[in-house]
């Protein structure tokens, strides 16, 4: 579950991601039911017999734990804590809170290949990873996030999606964010943003699609954003848009170029990254957009064009913008190598 959280460091040293430890704690509370059901057989079959949090941060292992109880998880009877707390604790359903975000490097977690090896090994079904999923894929290739990334990443289907709360540290400076679902809601929302900003927007999507965008009018009304002197930025992935059951697909790789060509010949800066799972909308420095809409590509119509979420955040966001654009660009890819 890619989640767009914020690392801190606490005044120990250690470090905690607030609103992985939310998310964490609600889908628990979500799916106590489905996950209860699966193992009625079980002689444990409560949720907290049946999963186990892990965590390289004590300062995540509290913040989860104070999570969890406000969802009513008994957190005496669940394993919440460091690796060295599952040696030999299996579960049928471990969870990573892996805490890094694109504000702090993941470099602790590939310092001992060990400790990946031990979350992984104490899951007998399933190994769940709540993170930051651009820090896990621009690991440097060979290093214990950069293989954890050629598991979770080998097909879309291994992603969860979950309806997101409100990051607190964003809280700070937009106290009531707006909400914004399914698609009509997504597509009327961007197009106002197209009409009103001024100087930059920036969409980060990992799929991207021509004809899903001039479908909902957002080509055009990126064009004329162009037109009025607005720098227009789209980011997308190439793994995403290229590759069919873990393989390069030349049509799919013609048809992703022919779409950054046509994009690129109205005046819109196309922009391709290693890994990038967020969907954002950036504008102005002014706005801040997060959540699970794929806005180059999403379905507009089917079962699943009314599944989408995104919080509006409004004020200045100046340092979280600079720092995302940032990371973007720090994992910028050549199209054509």
């Amino acid at each position: 579950m890619h989640i767009d959280g914020r690392a801190e460091v606490s005044e120990t040293g250690s470090r905690a991601n607030p609103f992985e430890a939310v998310q964490i704690a609600l889908w628990l509370k979500e799916n106590r039911t489905l996950i209860e059901a699966k193992y009625q057989r079980a002689e444990n079959n409560t949720l907290e017999d049946l999963v186990g949090i892990v965590t390289p941060f004590k300062a995540q292992q509290k913040l989860i734990k104070e999570e969890c109880k406000k969802q009513d998880i008994d957190i005496d009877a669940i394993t919440i804590g460091t690796v060295h707390s599952l040696q030999g604790a299996e579960r049928p359903i471990i969870i990573f809170s892996a805490v890094y975000s694109r504000h702090s490097d993941g470099g602790f977690i590939d310092m001992s290949p060990s400790m990946l090896n031990v979350a992984v090994s104490r899951a007998k079904d399933s190994f769940i990873v709540f993170g930051d999923m651009d820090v896990i894929s621009g690991a440097s290739d060979g290093k214990p996030r950069n293989v954890l990334a050629q598991y979770l990443f080998k097909s879309a289907s291994n992603e969860l999606i979950f309806p997101l709360n409100k990051r607190p540290d964003l809280l700070e400076i937009c106290t009531t964010p707006r909400l914004i679902n399914n698609a009509v809601e997504h597509d009327r929302y961007l197009k106002q943003l197209l009409d009103e900003t001024v100087s930059q927007i920036s969409l980060v999507s990992p799929w991207i699609s021509l004809l899903k965008l001039k479908e909902a009018g957002i080509y055009d009304k990126m064009v004329s954003a162009v037109n009025r002197g607005v720098k227009v930025h789209l980011y997308s992935d190439m793994h995403f848009n290229t590759t069919t059951m873990n393989q390069h697909d030349e049509k799919k790789y013609m048809i992703f170029t022919d779409c950054c060509k046509q994009l690129e010949s109205v005046g819109i800066s196309v922009f391709v990254v290693k890994g990038v799972h967020s969907k954002l909308v950036m504008s102005d420095n002014k706005y801040l957009i997060v959540g699970s809409y794929n806005w180059g590509s999403a379905a507009r119509t089917g079962k699943y064009a009314n599944m989408e979420t995104s919080i509006v955040y409004a004020g200045d966001f100046k340092e979280e913008i600079s720092l995302q654009m940032e990371a973007l660009k720090s994992r910028l890819v050549n199209l054509h190598n």
